[in-house]
């Protein structure tokens, strides 16, 4: 009887221990999901808006739950970074040798990624005269890349038809896109009113709800 009670302490132990891990695996792996689903940019920025509205606006099973104090504007956004619009830009690189002579053309496509560095928008309140402006830093190009798989040669002369114009083909393109599109300012203007549209659509419930009795505007520093 003595080694069968010692039998099931064992048994009862080893139960534990086991239902014990699996929780603990349980934990680590969703914590391990919830931070790879963690959203990042502009989605990283709205969460933040509708995470504050769920937990100070809508109670538990969907009730209302009053709330007095306002919230602090200024804290809603959190990234640093606010990617607002991408253009996709095709376009052809020219390769001439150090005399000035045609090579070879690249046509190429690319990506341009504008926005703006969320941690330099400033928030000037005048509880005075009941205005809330929000002022947003320059647009700029955050990222460019060229598809490699893109690329189309148009050669002048076969001797460059070989592996080494290939090698170098991405970066030229690269260099050919960032000089163009710095006199794109159509692509630049299209960025700003994205942006503008994109804060707005981020404040505009939260001004709504806690400061509606104030006038929201949205500008670029000068």
């Amino acid at each position: 009887m003595e080694y069968d009670r010692k039998n099931i302490i064992f048994i009862i132990i080893g139960s534990v221990v086991l239902i014990t891990a699996s929780v603990i695996t349980g934990i680590v792996i969703g914590n391990l999901k919830r931070k790879a689903a963690e959203p990042k940019g502009v989605d990283a920025a709205v969460s933040n808006v509708e995470s504050f509205i769920e937990d100070k606006v809508v109670g538990s099973e969907g009730t209302v739950t009053e709330v007095t104090a306002r919230p602090d504007i200024k804290k809603i956004i959190e990234v640093s970074r606010l990617s607002t619009f991408e253009f996709t830009y095709n376009s052809i690189c020219e390769v001439r040798d150090d005399n000035g002579n045609k090579l070879y053309y690249i046509a190429y496509e690319g990506k341009v990624l504008w926005g703006i560095d969320a941690s330099q928008i400033k928030f000037d309140i005048d509880e005075d005269n009941k205005l809330l402006n929000i002022i947003l830093p320059k647009v700029e190009v955050q990222e460019t890349n060229v598809d490699a798989n893109t690329l189309e040669y148009i050669f002048f002369d076969g001797r460059y038809d070989n592996p080494s114009s290939g090698a170098q083909a991405q970066a030229l393109c690269l260099d050919d896109m960032k000089n163009k599109i710095r006199d794109q300012y159509a692509m630049e203007e299209t960025a700003r009113e994205n942006t503008l549209h994109e804060v707005e659509a981020l404040f505009k419930p939260i001004v709504s709800q806690y400061y509606s009795d104030y006038k929201l505007t949205i500008d670029f520093v000068k």
